[in-house]
């Protein structure tokens, strides 16, 4: 009778093989009731900033991952999206996301000076990402939540279109007043001209420190492309950085920003106002083809 044979069971629930991302996912939908939630075919990009800048900052370090659309913050143990899931059961946070992914990723045997941002750069790198975080940012915020044509249409369907309509009203709103009251923490009012004038200095600002290695496409001849390599990421590196993590980010939401169409005669300055700050970014060609190549190098090749 003994030992007693021990049968598997029945239903055990297979252990991913790669660590799963949980975020907002795709892009921007257009003319579509609802976000795309399972259609199918894998996710590609995200209309949030954050879900964005993980997914990217993952592909830069060759991270193994696959892509779970989630609409629920509260799925997630922070509260927060997007979050990372683990094979073992463990997950990962805003908290800990970069400093797992630094651990986690392929050892690289060789790096040269090219590749990798020496003190004084990855000094620099913060500033500028600390710049992002909180001029563009409050701009991008503004321009989702509290520009009507945007609010009522593209915002409140992608972040909550997939509840009946009662709660899509219940939640935006609040979600709205969460934001609006972290925005007055670090500001007296909310002033929409000051808020895109430090925005538009803060994209100026990148522009400058890219330079112009990003002025020209990639139809030039072969015998170019190594030269234009070496300016294809911030300092004339040719491996990507935290801060192209979050400057691409941040330009890739706001250039891909659905334009507001079909107004009235009474609406069209706020259709105009709702896409301003993609004319801020298309001002500086060197960021928008930055934009472009980083896109097509990463998540559509």
């Amino acid at each position: 009778m003994f030992p007693l044979k021990q049968l598997p069971a029945p239903h055990t629930r297979p252990h991913s093989v790669k660590v799963t991302l949980y975020a907002y996912t795709p892009g921007w939908q257009v003319d579509q009731e609802t976000p795309l939630m399972d259609s199918g075919k894998p996710a590609i990009g995200s209309f949030d900033v954050d879900s964005l800048k993980w997914m990217t900052y993952l592909k830069f370090n060759q991270i193994d991952f696959q892509i779970r659309p989630a609409f629920e913050p509260n799925m997630s143990p922070s509260g927060r999206l997007p979050f990372l899931a683990l094979s073992n059961g463990s997950f990962v946070t805003a908290d800990g996301f970069e400093a797992w992914v630094q651990e986690n990723k392929p050892k690289v045997t060789t790096i040269t000076a090219k590749e990798k941002l020496d003190h004084q750069e990855a000094a620099e790198a913060l500033a500028f990402i600390n710049l992002a975080e909180s001029k563009i940012h409050t701009a991008l915020l503004y321009t989702l939540w509290f520009e009507p044509s945007h609010f009522n249409t593209t915002t409140r369907q992608h972040y909550f279109g997939h509840h009946v309509w009662v709660l899509v009203n219940l939640l935006s709103y609040r979600e709205r007043s969460r934001i609006s009251q972290s925005m007055l923490l670090t500001r007296a009012q909310i002033d929409r001209e000051l808020i895109f004038e430090e925005a538009a200095a803060a994209i100026e600002s990148l522009a400058i420190l890219l330079g112009d290695g990003h002025s020209h496409g990639h139809d030039e001849k072969d015998a170019e492309d190594k030269d234009k390599d070496k300016e294809f990421y911030f300092f004339g590196k040719t491996s990507p950085s935290s801060l192209d993590a979050v400057v691409f980010s941040y330009l890739h939401v706001i250039l891909t920003l659905p334009t507001i169409r079909n107004v009235e005669a009474d609406e069209v300055d706020a259709g105009r106002r709702s896409g301003e700050l993609a004319r801020i970014v298309r001002k500086h060609d060197n960021l928008y083809k930055y934009s472009q190549n980083i896109w097509n190098k990463w998540f559509t090749a």
